[in-house]
């Protein structure tokens, strides 16, 4: 019996039955079409070799104006810089000062320390710096700390590296700490109770009966120049210069964000700007400082009122911006008009699913709605082939995680991955 030659198609097709679809692959693992045909993928390297802090929950590669690679490293925990081989934690600070007289705390055959600081706003497990101590205990607390336990507002506990040889209080006089920014939480949460929802929604003192996502930590991370900005989600707007030793928070900008992004002329742009989640603010070109609009500079604010609230934002190449909404993505296009952008709604359920689930390449935007994978490129459209594994895709996707769900681009293949957790798969 003779061979017979036939061609399947390149491409999943997951919308329909293994026995109606055919002459096309029902599924596969670990393979790309290259060229019309199956290839398996080629594998994981390890960049780095020793493990960060955290989850990683975003990653932002540039060149600066030598060519050097770079990259930034956003966890739920750290923030990283990252070059020549070399990780560097440049994890935002939110407070330093020195310590009252004798305030460390020593137990016998223990290497717990107990720390007293008047007011000192930290959570258990964030992170903080001590120095200047004298020797307490037969042991000097010096470093960086995770703190183990929160005692009450004025005590906190860590741990040592070694074992106090004697109970005793001291550390002298000269006693510097430093908290970073707290840590974030690695999976998002959904909470109910008291103190969860909008002020003044339910009964006084009851619990809420309504459900919030309390979101797992992302960033926003991007370059204006040789400089890093950074977001984490919920929190200020932070700027790295080559040749700091952390970065710090970015003067006159607002102090809780949902995300931000820099245009491609360098405008730095804040979305749910200021705790609204319907608001972008962006500075004035030429000073990332100035956040005051005045008729001597393009900063400017604008209240989003449509699609609900901002997810995230993005700089298009093109000059028009994407802000996204949970139903709507807005086109934020530079005009030469004293409003600098013109707004534009692109279509209904057109909105971001996660914060980190969009990506850019070749001048189109690629994102993950709430119902389908959608591309811009001057219009909004679902990307060609996305009908066949739309429906496996959103009818398993674990809701409370949407925060992890991230978009990324392999240019050597002209790709765009969409990761995202899945009910039917552990966290």
């Amino acid at each position: 019996m003779g061979l017979i030659k036939f061609a399947l198609q390149p491409g999943v097709n997951k919308s329909e039955t293994v026995y109606k679809e055919r002459f096309r692959y029902v599924d596969t693992q670990a393979v790309r079409f290259f060229n019309g045909l199956l290839e398996k993928l080629g594998g994981w390297a390890k960049y780095y070799g020793t493990a960060i802090v955290g989850k990683g929950r975003d990653l932002f590669p540039w060149q600066d104006d030598d060519g050097n690679s770079r990259v930034a490293i956003g966890t739920s925990k750290k923030l990283y810089y990252l070059y020549a081989g070399v990780l560097t934690d440049i994890t935002p600070r939110r407070s330093s000062g020195t310590l009252a007289n004798n305030p460390l705390v020593t137990t016998s055959g223990s290497a717990v320390v107990e720390v007293t600081h008047t007011n000192h706003g930290a959570a258990a497990c964030d992170y903080v710096t001590l120095g200047g101590a004298t020797a307490v205990g037969g042991i000097t607390p010096d470093g960086e700390y995770a703190i183990t336990t929160i005692i009450g507002p004025d005590t906190y506990r860590i741990t040592h590296s070694a074992n106090a040889t004697s109970s005793a209080t001291g550390g002298g006089a000269s006693v510097t700490y430093a908290y970073q920014i707290s840590i974030g939480l690695d999976d998002s949460i959904d909470s109910h109770g008291y103190g969860v929802g909008t002020y003044s929604g339910g009964t006084y003192s009851g619990a809420s009966s309504s459900t919030v996502t309390l979101h797992a930590r992302t960033w926003s991370l991007a370059v204006r120049g040789e400089d890093l900005f950074a977001s984490p989600r919920g929190g200020s707007i932070y700027r790295w210069q080559p040749g700091d030793v952390r970065a710090t928070v970015l003067t006159n900008a607002t102090l809780t964000n949902v995300g931000m992004f820099v245009t491609a002329d360098g405008m730095v742009v804040a979305v749910g700007a200021g705790g609204n989640k319907r608001r972008v603010d962006w500075a004035d070109q030429d000073a990332p400082t100035t956040w005051t609009p005045a008729i001597t500079n393009t900063a400017g604010t604008k209240t989003i009122e449509i699609g609900g609230e901002i997810i995230d934002g993005c700089a298009d190449q093109r000059g028009v911006n994407l802000v996204y909404t949970e139903m709507a993505a807005i086109a934020m296009q530079r005009v030469t008009t004293d409003f600098v952008f013109d707004w534009d709604a692109l279509g209904e359920a057109t909105g971001l699913i996660g914060p980190n689930a969009h990506a850019h390449f070749l001048s189109r935007s690629y994102w993950m709605s709430n119902e389908d994978f959608l591309m811009f490129d001057g219009r909004v459209q679902p990307i060609p082939n996305s009908s066949d594994i739309r429906q496996l895709a959103f009818a398993d996707i674990n809701e409370t995680q949407r925060a992890k769900f991230h978009a990324g681009v392999n240019a050597k293949f002209s790709e765009i991955w969409f990761f995202f957790a899945a009910m039917s798969c552990a966290i």
